[in-house]
């Protein structure tokens, strides 16, 4: 099988000036947006409804119900029971592996 790759120059792994700034642009405003979601205070009389990093960090879990113990026992002894379960390994027989015979024909074939 012939594989075929282009040779891997330094021009060819550069980016143009403006994309190179505009990718540090939008990495330079998501780290300035995180920091600013993560470091942020309330006054007492402020409602927390309002600030769009309170709702997201509070109602992260809010909605889903806790599982029941038996279910989660269900699923561990079904993903037990899959684990465990063998898995097919083709290993060909060295017969297999071994190319036929290729040998000059005859002079006179004799037939059987």
């Amino acid at each position: 099988m012939y594989l075929a790759t282009e040779p891997t120059t330094a021009a060819s792994r550069t980016l143009p000036r403006a994309m190179r700034v505009l990718v540090w642009l939008c990495v330079a405003v998501f780290t300035v947006g995180l920091l600013l979601a993560s470091t942020h205070h309330h006054d007492l009389a402020d409602v927390k409804t309002d600030c769009v990093s309170c709702q997201v960090s509070g109602n992260l879990l809010g909605d889903l119900p806790p599982a029941h113990a038996l279910v989660l026992a269900v699923l561990l002894a079904v993903a037990w029971v899959l684990a465990r379960l063998p898995v097919y390994c083709f290993t060909p027989a060295p017969s297999y592996l071994i190319p036929a015979r290729q040998a000059p024909p005859a002079a006179l074939p004799t037939f059987r």
